[in-house]
């Protein structure tokens, strides 16, 4: 056979295959552009978690009468493309109605061309404690969805209210001066010498301005008090933690001080703290049997005492010094449905 004849025969039968499978090819080519069918996957997180270290998600609103924000973060892809998606809506649901759901979320950062983020947030206040879940669907152009959820738990939790002489002296809270001829004193009456305006400021802030007081008389031990005005209900305060800041001074005797506070069941101070450095931060907590240390009107009473009583040789006198940089007490306590929290500064 002629070669050229067998190159032409050879030519013609390569083409005739090529033009049997070209639309086969081309087929499968066109298939594989575009994903289609391919419903969107959805990935749902939530924040904040407000107790890490236990297993799921626990939003804890101290103070249900104010909104406690919630955060929902969806990253959804989509084969076709993140921007095939055309929207992404959680709706919210539990023991209460949630009154922003459905939530809305927009688009808010793009990982690749398939994947994005999207985020939107819903508010909590006043809620029925309990379970609750978050589903977010996206829809993609060709109407196809996909849902992802995640359960959160809501609670009141507990909040802390701090009592100090940044706002209120002189209203709510008092604080009285001198010296006392016993250790602690047996009544919480004394002293009675009341701070006056501007020394309150003195002792509203830890910043090592101090109101400082020492004896005159012999056996007498410089001391402050300080009395406040609790308005928390006693029932639901589970905490109470005190804080002195100051000095304590005496000339050839224990320096430092002591810091009390008053056991009304028993009527009696009970100690806290005891140091014997000249400036000393003096701390202590009570947990148990709170209510023992506030009285039916509310009342919270401290004392702040030298270790030192004054006294004489000869002609040398050797007073108590006592000063008060800064003081406070914070009540810890858990709120219950409806309780507002008065925050005090």
């Amino acid at each position: 056979m002629n070669e050229k004849l067998v190159l032409v025969i050879a030519v013609v039968l390569v083409a005739s295959l090529a033009m049997n499978y070209l639309p086969v090819y081309a087929a499968n080519a066109g298939m594989n552009a575009t994903v289609l069918n391919a419903a969107p996957t959805v990935h749902v997180e939530l924040s904040p978690d407000d107790m890490p270290e236990t297993p799921g998600v626990q939003v804890i609103n101290p103070d249900p009468t104010t909104n406690k924000t919630v955060t929902i973060t969806a990253t959804i892809a989509d084969k076709n493309g993140y921007d095939d998606i055309i929207s992404v809506v959680a709706n919210i649901t539990g023991p209460s109605i949630v009154e922003d759901s459905p939530v809305s979320l927009h688009l808010d950062s793009v990982i690749n061309v398939t994947t994005a983020v999207y985020k939107g947030t819903f508010n909590l206040s006043n809620h029925t404690e309990g379970d609750y879940e978050v589903d977010v669907t996206a829809k993609d152009k060709g109407g196809l969805t996909g849902v992802g959820s995640k359960n959160f738990t809501y609670l009141y939790g507990v909040a802390v209210v701090t009592y100090d002489f940044k706002t209120g002296a002189g209203t709510n809270k008092w604080a009285y001066r001198y010296q006392h001829n016993k250790k602690p004193p047996a009544s919480n009456d004394v002293p009675d010498i009341e701070f006056k305006r501007w020394h309150y400021r003195l002792i509203s802030r830890d910043e090592g301005m101090m109101k400082i007081d020492f004896t005159r008389a012999n056996g007498y031990y410089a001391i402050h008090r300080f009395k406040f005005d609790i308005a928390e209900p006693e029932t639901s305060i589970t905490k109470l933690d005190v804080l002195w800041d100051g000095m304590g001074y005496a000339g050839w005797g224990t320096r430092g001080a002591t810091l009390y506070i008053w056991n009304f069941k028993a009527g009696k101070y009970e100690q806290l703290d005891r140091k014997t450095d000249v400036f000393v931060t003096l701390e202590g907590s009570i947990s148990e049997n709170v209510g023992d240390y506030i009285d039916d009107d509310n009342t919270l009473i401290i004392i702040a005492e030298q270790n030192s009583p004054q006294w004489k040789l000869w002609w040398w006198t050797f007073r108590s010094y006592i000063g008060t940089d800064y003081v406070r007490v914070n009540v810890t306590y858990t709120p219950t449905h409806g309780d507002g929290m008065e925050v005090v500064e």
